[in-house]
């Protein structure tokens, strides 16, 4: 079951010359509630125990992304870079995810709801505990990524790539998974529906007579 995030504490509402002046610093964002903001032009992705409400992400370029016990309600985080980290326990819903790159992270105990994240690169991670729930998928990459009691609930993986990934147990018959690009190995242990199933025999080569 997946560990919500531990934000039962109080947070300090910062404003965008405090955000600026944290970010020059490198210092770390740590209870804070941030709210009608723009973030932009940083390299600095690093908060615990902190929400973010209609904030926009504007020029981001992380290379050791840590969140933990966040939520993210509301957010524009469109063809940002927030990768080779971690984000544990937290939250993104009704997010624009539409782009990024969240390749070769660490992903555990994290929602994604409602949200947009076609085009966007999730491969060479590791999720684990999570949930997709009516979030949209299509053409997303999770190339050589391992995804371990991850429920997928109603989203869409349309023309996804899933070459090598481990999907072992992984339900998506409540999902949509059409044209997807996917390797024989990474098919092994799927649960699929009738239809999906059909679908990828095709993609096997299969004729059904």
């Amino acid at each position: 079951m997946r560990k919500k995030p531990r934000l039962n504490c109080e947070l300090e509402k910062i404003d965008i010359q405090r955000i600026d002046s944290l970010i020059r610093e490198n210092e770390y964002f740590e209870y804070f509630l941030i709210e009608d903001e723009t973030i932009s032009n940083s390299s600095h992705m690093q908060f615990d125990r902190c929400i973010f409400n209609n904030v926009s992400f504007i020029n981001i370029t992380s290379e050791d992304v840590d969140i933990i016990d966040c939520q993210f309600n509301n957010c524009d985080m469109s063809n940002i870079t927030i990768r080779n980290g971690s984000i544990h326990q937290s939250e993104f819903i009704n997010c624009r995810l539409t782009g990024v790159d969240m390749s070769d992270n660490t992903i555990n105990n994290t929602l994604f709801k409602d949200c947009l994240m076609n085009y966007s690169n999730i491969s060479n991670s590791k999720l684990k505990n999570d949930e997709f729930v009516n979030s949209d998928l299509k053409a997303a990459s999770l190339n050589d990524t391992s995804l371990l009691k991850v429920d997928l609930i109603e989203s869409n993986f349309d023309d996804c790539e899933l070459i090598n990934a481990n999907l072992r147990g992984i339900d998506f018959s409540t999902c949509q998974l059409k044209n997807i690009m996917i390797n024989f190995d990474a098919l092994k242990g799927i649960k699929v529906n009738d239809i999906q199933a059909l679908s990828l025999v095709a993609l096997l080569g299969i004729e059904i007579v």
